[in-house]
């Protein structure tokens, strides 16, 4: 009988078996990214001046991350891991942009939560929204800022979840995904210059010797 049903039984054991591993691979796939990214929750393009998470703040639990400022070794984790989750500048009026923004938030199903204009120097819109993560389905909260500068966009964005310690790089790669996407977009009609968000001192800035401003960048 046993080499009659032996067949049967190795069958079963190697399908039992792979199955097996189709079950844990999520699990091990989260276990590598916690081992290849930094233990943050929040990430944005300007850590300095992160874009404000004002309505989400308000609706977090006790159980929930709280909404802060990151600290200096948090900054310094997140620019080490993530050199290239930068502001974007476009040479693109800023309801243009502003549209694109909110049609890209609502093709990728996140729901738009407020749009605001910020009262202050510079001409600013945020633009808060819910996300959820694409592995586990974990709820975070965005905010995308724009700075208006008249025939120029600059772009900040911020991503943190609502939920753990360790993102295990969702933030980063959310804000990287739609970057990208919104390079793309905005390409069509314009080249695409990376950069800092503009500040309250840019009007300070010296002149260089042929007499246009000295802008840093990133």
């Amino acid at each position: 009988r046993f080499w009659y049903y032996g067949d049967r039984g190795g069958a079963h054991i190697f399908w039992g078996i792979f199955w097996s591993l189709i079950a844990l691979a999520p699990f091990a796939v989260a276990g590598w990214w916690y081992l290849s990214y930094p233990a943050l929750h929040d990430i944005s393009t300007d850590p300095q001046d992160p874009p404000s998470l004002a309505r989400a703040g308000r609706a977090r639990s006790i159980d929930m991350n709280p909404i802060a400022p990151p600290g200096a070794d948090e900054i310094a984790a997140q620019l080490e891991a993530y050199p290239l989750i930068v502001g974007r500048r476009y040479d693109v009026p800023h309801d243009r942009v502003l549209a694109a923004v909110e049609d890209m938030i609502k093709r990728r199903g996140w729901s738009v939560v407020s749009t605001t204009d910020l009262v202050g120097a510079l001409s600013q819109t945020m633009v808060e929204a819910s996300a959820h993560s694409t592995l586990w389905r974990l709820p975070a909260d965005v905010a995308v800022r724009l700075t208006d500068e008249d025939t120029a966009t600059f772009v900040d964005m911020r991503s943190a979840s609502r939920y753990g310690r360790h993102d295990l790089g969702e933030n980063a790669a959310r804000i990287g995904d739609f970057l990208a996407e919104l390079d793309t977009i905005m390409a069509a009609q314009t080249p695409v210059t990376p950069g800092r968000a503009p500040s309250d001192e840019d009007d300070d800035v010296p002149a260089s010797a042929d007499g246009t401003e000295d802008t840093p960048t990133r």
